[in-house]
């Protein structure tokens, strides 16, 4: 269980396991698991993860945001 972030850059890395469709991504964004239960998904290595709403990790993922860029660039 660690955070994950989908963006264009994670894609192009690893597109078996960051390559998801928009409406998934809605889905697993609004799965908070006190009301919603988490989002089932089978990656392209064909592993079940569970997604759950960003806000469960970060509240405010402003910091995470940072890191990735600092990578990225």
């Amino acid at each position: 269980m660690e955070p994950r972030f989908y963006s264009k850059y994670t894609v192009a890395e690893n597109p078996e396991v960051y390559n998801i469709s928009i409406a998934l991504a809605a889905e697993a964004s609004s799965s908070a698991p006190n009301y919603f239960l988490p989002k089932k998904h089978i990656n392209g290595n064909g592993v079940e993860e569970l997604l759950v709403d960003g806000g469960i990790i970060a509240n405010n993922p402003s910091m995470f945001a940072f890191i990735l860029a600092a990578e990225v660039y």
